[in-house]
């Protein structure tokens, strides 16, 4: 019967340590699976901020439409003022024209001397 002892303890004893062995690997495993709730959340705020800025996104894309119908609106206004500032230059080169064959005050005045002169000659 000693034998059977030796084997109960044997056996018994390999028990042990397969539990020990169990315990641990649960602890380690317990070990792991504790911060993934603080994980989890860090996630639910980290999407949460995500959804925040595909809203804000959306804001930008109808900013920038609109930006782009503005900008578009300015460019036909640009293109009217071209055309208009092209109208404006031809007269404005007209009006030079003319002002050049007009005489000028100082021109003027000498000639208004010159013809008091001579009317004042041919009176005498």
């Amino acid at each position: 019967m000693p034998k059977r002892k030796k084997a109960s303890r044997t056996h018994g004893q390999y028990t042990a340590v397969l539990l020990e062995d169990i315990r641990g690997k649960f602890t380690l495993i317990h070990e792991a699976v504790q911060p993934i709730p603080k994980m989890k959340e860090k996630l639910d705020a980290t999407f949460e901020e995500v959804g925040n800025l595909c809203g804000e996104m959306d804001a930008v894309k109808a900013a920038l439409k609109i930006l782009g119908r503005d900008m578009d609106s300015l460019k036909n206004d640009v293109g009217f003022l071209k055309q208009d500032m092209t109208v404006v230059k031809s007269e404005l080169r007209i009006i030079k024209n003319d002002l050049r064959a007009k005489v000028d005050r100082e021109e003027f005045e000498a000639l208004e001397e010159r013809v008091e002169h001579l009317e004042h000659k041919a009176a005498s």
